[in-house]
């Protein structure tokens, strides 16, 4: 039997608050440094159906695939994380359902109760926000209608994450 801890990986400055919930037994999940996951939140492996050509009726096999999570992430309250790669600098706020296999490139913020579907690829440096349903900046083609993404154009919005990224750091280390 294989122990449940090599499969989790943590590097230095990762906070992991009470209740939080890592799904770690079905396959490898790493974590860069300095990383918040907030309580209430849960980290699950997303999995993947194909099909087989070893059994000779092609039946589906169905497979748990690892989790890359970067550096500096902060995830937010009662959210659920079933992406692949969540890339550095990311902010996912709360109330948040990432799908299964989606991207998230690095510098990206997705706001509160933002739901993004499976096999999405969030472009680096947009804020995904679920609340309008126009679109401000072409987005890619596995993006839906339903979500906004612009650049991070704003300096004093890119500011004001920033102080609250490292507000949740200060609390919870000191």
């Amino acid at each position: 039997m294989s122990n449940i801890a090599q499969l989790t990986a943590l590097q230095g400055g990762t906070i992991l608050n009470a209740g939080c919930f890592i799904q770690n037994q079905l396959a490898s999940i790493s974590f860069g440094k300095f990383c918040i996951i907030d309580s209430q939140s849960i980290i699950q492996p997303p999995h993947d159906t194909f099909k087989t050509f070893i059994d000779p009726d092609y039946s589906n096999t169905s497979s748990f695939l690892p989790m890359e999570f970067g550096d500096y992430i902060y995830i937010g309250k009662h959210s659920i994380i079933q992406a692949l790669r969540v890339g550095s600098n990311v902010i996912i706020e709360d109330h948040c359902i990432i799908g299964e296999r989606c991207i998230i490139s690095d510098g990206c913020i997705v706001e509160k109760g933002t739901i993004i579907p499976q096999n999405t690829v969030v472009p680096p440096h947009s804020v995904v926000n679920a609340t309008t349903l126009t679109r401000q900046w072409k987005m890619m083609d596995s993006i839906v209608n339903g979500l906004e993404v612009r650049p991070l154009h704003n300096k004093q919005f890119v500011m004001d994450k920033y102080n609250f990224f490292m507000q949740c750091l200060n609390e919870d280390v000191l």
